[in-house]
């Protein structure tokens, strides 16, 4: 297949990784070279300044060593949620990396209880050491002493120095400009942002990494080899299968056009963003256009501006840059729009918990309600 459709498939990974896919993944028989041509999902969502100094001691195990940190607050709250942060777990032995959505820095000591939980019965190794920055939400007395009781080591950043934490700040970048790249690709508001940082981390773990040896993550975790054969471009346009007891009479359309917004944990359904209804549906059953991005022709979205990022500021470099030796990065201009001080439109209103497989959700007779859990994690399925 062209590089470029899977180049948009792995969240605008960097041309190396991208060589490397039909060694060490399933799914993919062949990439076709990388040509010249450049990509604006790039140009919008990535840009770098000098990189952190990595450390030269590493895990031997996993869980040996846990990196964590906290990105936050967001410019924008998520459709269907009040997310405004997002706390990030990353194991130093695989790189394997996990992202808890939560309303508060406080809820970030009960996002930690449930990676530990989670890590911990995947692997059946216990955490030993937790490195961080010095957050307050990190050095809380609570915090602290939760660690105490566990027999775990706290190692923290010294003063005004977060490279020293470098490895969590790096990942947290990576996932972000994938999530930004995707984004500005497909034509989707900044509403979308869980969405894109969800489907980011599912495609950073079974994506090919340089100090892996060009292993994935998830293969150095528990020894799977992906398969990445369903994976599709984010945003594009999905054709969703409406089952018989769903269709009034005969001649009624047998699909409805949504768009494609990311991968169901633990199943093998996909999700969709319902246009029509405003809402989340997941469903196997589905006919892609990955040429076609449905949400650029939605009136009243407007271009992108150098501002247009519901994410905070991040430094350093991230990790698909130093897999692409920096060949996702175009020097090209980046166009404003003719009128400047034209406002973005508002995110599409929330939307409810996303139905059963296969079943696509009336219109809402009242506007939903956000979901009452504070943690929502973006675990990769089995």
């Amino acid at each position: 297949m062209d590089y470029k459709t899977w180049h948009r498939r792995f969240g605008h990974a960097g041309k190396e990784a991208l060589r490397h896919l039909p060694k060490n993944i399933k799914g993919v028989d062949h990439v076709d070279p990388a040509d010249d041509e450049p990509c604006e999902g790039c140009a919008f969502g990535k840009s770098h300044r000098l990189p952190f100094p990595p450390s030269e001691k590493r895990a031997t195990e996993p869980l040996e060593l846990v990196h964590t940190d906290l990105d936050g607050p967001m410019r924008t709250a998520p459709v269907g949620s009040g997310f405004l942060y997002f706390a990030s777990f990353i194991d130093d032995f695989s790189g394997l990396g996990i992202a808890y959505f939560l309303k508060r820095k406080s809820d970030a000591m009960k996002a930690f209880d449930n990676f530990k939980a989670w890590a911990e019965t995947q692997t059946g190794k216990k955490i030993k050491r937790v490195r961080s920055d010095r957050g307050g939400e990190y050095l809380s007395n609570e915090f602290t002493q939760h660690l105490l009781d566990l027999g775990i080591e706290h190692q923290k950043s010294t003063p005004d120095s977060p490279q020293q934490n470098g490895r969590a700040e790096r990942w947290n970048r990576t996932i972000v400009e994938k999530a930004m790249s995707m984004l500005h690709h497909a034509g989707l508001s900044h509403g979308f942002w869980q969405l894109a940082v969800e489907a980011a981390v599912h495609i950073y773990n079974r994506q090919p990494m340089r100090r892996l040896k060009w292993r994935c993550p998830i293969t150095a975790w528990d020894g799977t080899v992906p398969d990445v054969s369903y994976f599709r471009v984010f945003g594009c346009k999905a054709f969703v299968h409406v089952q018989k007891a769903k269709r009034e009479g005969k001649l009624d359309k047998k699909a409805v056009e949504m768009i494609f917004v990311g991968y169901e944990p633990g199943t093998k359904g996909y999700k969709f963003w319902n246009l029509a209804t405003h809402s989340i549906v997941v469903s196997r059953d589905v006919i892609f256009d990955e040429e076609s991005f449905p949400a650029r022709s939605i009136p009243g979205y407007r271009r992108v501006t150098l501002s247009d990022n519901p994410f905070p500021e991040h430094e350093g470099r991230s990790d698909d840059v130093s897999n692409s030796d920096l060949g996702d990065l175009p020097n090209i201009p980046i166009p404003l729009p003719s009128d400047p001080s034209e406002d973005r439109p508002p995110s599409p209103p929330p939307a409810p918990s996303a139905p059963v497989e296969d079943e696509l959700p009336q219109p809402p007779l009242q506007p939903p309600q956000p979901p009452p859990e504070p943690n929502h994690p973006a675990v990769p399925p089995p």
